[in-house]
């Protein structure tokens, strides 16, 4: 297969993924791909020129248990950011918080990894950097490297990356 054959079908794959998150996140909302669509596309185009041609695989027991984890991770974190919002007391904390990846940086569990904290309800990946990612998170007081790290252990599971930074 050509580079750009290659490249098509990486497009695909991740528009077949980025599609499925979104699918989960806004729901049985037919009027949400005019939005959705033109945002996975454009997330598919980018990642695939983020990493290149690399070619990873996804265990399909890793992505399944991490789906659920997604799953739990973002109704938790729902609940969290709404509490916080009707609370009288508002507990906010926020704040940028550099995390040092164990993930390789330059390769795409991380940019997943990056993506995925963007997802969650209460994070926001603001850069990933080749050993670290810069996270602004609503309460830093709240256990966020804990999440973080587990988040990045499901992730590597899922990849079959290891720790370390070896992929």
């Amino acid at each position: 297969m050509d580079e750009g054959g290659a490249m098509a079908v990486g497009v695909f794959w991740r528009v077949v993924f980025f599609a499925s998150l979104w699918w989960i996140w806004a729901g049985d909302k037919p009027a949400s791909w005019w939005f959705g669509a033109p945002s996975v596309l454009g997330a598919a185009i980018m990642a695939a020129r983020r990493v290149g041609d690399e070619s990873q695989r996804v265990r399909v027991r890793g992505l399944v248990v991490f789906l659920l984890y997604f799953v739990r991770a973002s109704f938790k974190g729902g609940l969290d950011v709404a509490w916080r919002a009707i609370s009288p007391r508002m507990r906010l904390r926020p704040g940028f918080l550099e995390y040092p990846l164990r993930l390789d940086g330059e390769r795409a569990p991380a940019v997943f990894f990056a993506n995925i904290i963007s997802l969650l309800p209460g994070t926001l990946s603001v850069e990933l950097g080749a050993r670290s990612v810069m996270v602004h998170a609503i309460d830093l007081e709240a256990p966020v490297e804990a999440q973080l790290q587990e988040l990045e252990e499901r992730i590597a599971v899922m990849f079959g990356a290891g720790s370390g930074g070896a992929t």
